[in-house]
């Protein structure tokens, strides 16, 4: 999860761009040699350029068409769709990214 700050259309590593009222493109760059797009580890360079075209069909569901050209990476750019469905009545799950994590050590575990 993260958070696009479409105000400042002068932001160097993302720039969201408006299309017709349904759909939302965002070009994302400036990644580091040593990050991954997704859990499978999917490599992503400091050459890469990721566009996602986001569309909302109907409520409750948004579909994600994320393309990536990275010539260090990858031989050719290659395309894949996400389909996410809204799931009512439920609570939010929170990813967490635990890069430069620094609190862990100073939780306390819970007698179980």
């Amino acid at each position: 999860m993260r958070n696009l700050f479409i105000a400042n259309q002068n932001e160097e590593h993302v720039r969201p761009r408006t299309g017709r009222a349904t759909r939302f493109v965002v070009q994302s760059i400036g990644y580091r040699d040593d990050q991954w797009l997704d859990a499978a580890g999917s490599a992503v360079t400091s050459t890469g350029r990721v566009t996602e075209r986001i569309r909302r069909p109907d409520y409750g569901t948004l579909l994600i068409e994320l393309s990536v050209d990275d010539p260090k990476a990858y031989t050719k750019p290659w395309t894949v769709t996400l389909k996410q469905e809204a799931v009512v009545d439920t609570e939010l799950i929170e990813a967490i990214c635990a890069e430069n994590e620094k609190d862990v050590q100073h939780l306390k575990a819970i007698p179980r």
